[in-house]
């Protein structure tokens, strides 16, 4: 009897542990793309594993913008725009002082959208 509470003590221990260590990895790098029809990327944001910072990529030189909505806590939403339809640049956005990224959506301006989803 002894031996087994010895055991589950140390199993319990050990899984504390594991799951202690697991928690930071849960963090994670929220991203969204929008496509052509044929599936070429015409568009992207990203948020960083924090999610207090983000970037909209206009990825298509198509001669038409994207632009990124990022929903922060609290409901209140901030649009970004890349409006040169140049593909390859990208702008930066930062999260509000006591808030951080909750969702983002990537509009490409011919009428595409990669939809909410969760950062």
């Amino acid at each position: 009897m002894r031996r087994t509470t010895s055991f589950l003590t140390v199993a319990a221990a050990s899984a504390a542990c594991v799951l202690a260590v697991a928690t930071p990895a849960a963090a994670h790098y929220g991203s969204a793309f929008v496509k052509a029809a044929d599936g070429t990327m015409l568009g992207s944001i990203w948020v960083s594993y924090d999610h207090k910072t983000g970037s909209v990529c206009d990825e298509e030189p198509d001669g038409v913008g994207v632009y990124g909505r990022f929903k922060v806590t609290g409901g209140k939403i901030y649009d970004v725009a890349d409006g040169d339809g140049a593909g390859g640049s990208c702008y930066g956005f930062t999260a509000p002082t006591g808030t951080v990224i909750t969702q983002i959506e990537v509009v490409w301006r011919g009428g595409r959208t990669s939809g909410w989803q969760s950062a």
